[in-house]
């Protein structure tokens, strides 16, 4: 079994609903789609600026030795029985533990580097969106 398969394998057991990895390599073509909403406006109530999306478009820019991004999503709408159970049956997993203790219903901005955040203090969960 590869890596990928390994890293996807364990999310299942740990109750991640959606994983996805990609390359570190820049989103050009995204990054494009989003100077063009920040020009017409959209994304106002946001702190969304043209250099910031550059930024982030480029995960190098962040972490400059990445060679691939994970991604994961936790359903808001979950049956919380099924998660408790899967995180009983993986209580000495860290990350089941650290899960159990978020509000369901809450979406988390996590920053693991000072570049991003701008200060040594700010590294780790950056903002939080009820």
């Amino acid at each position: 079994m590869n890596l990928k398969s390994k890293i996807k394998d364990f999310s299942k057991r740990i109750g991640i609903d959606v994983i996805g990895i990609a390359s570190a390599e820049p989103f050009n073509n995204v990054q494009k789609i989003f100077i063009g909403r920040v020009k017409k406006g959209f994304y106002e109530d946001f702190d969304y600026s043209i250099e910031k999306v550059k930024i982030r478009c480029n995960p190098r820019n962040i972490l400059p030795d990445a060679k691939s991004i994970i991604s994961i999503a936790l359903s808001y709408n979950v049956h919380v029985e099924e998660i408790e159970n899967r995180r009983k049956e993986n209580s000495n997993d860290t990350l089941s533990e650290k899960r159990k203790n978020k509000g369901v219903g809450n979406s988390y901005n996590i920053c693991s580097n000072e570049k991003e955040t701008g200060s040594k203090k700010n590294t780790g969960i950056i903002s939080k969106f009820a």
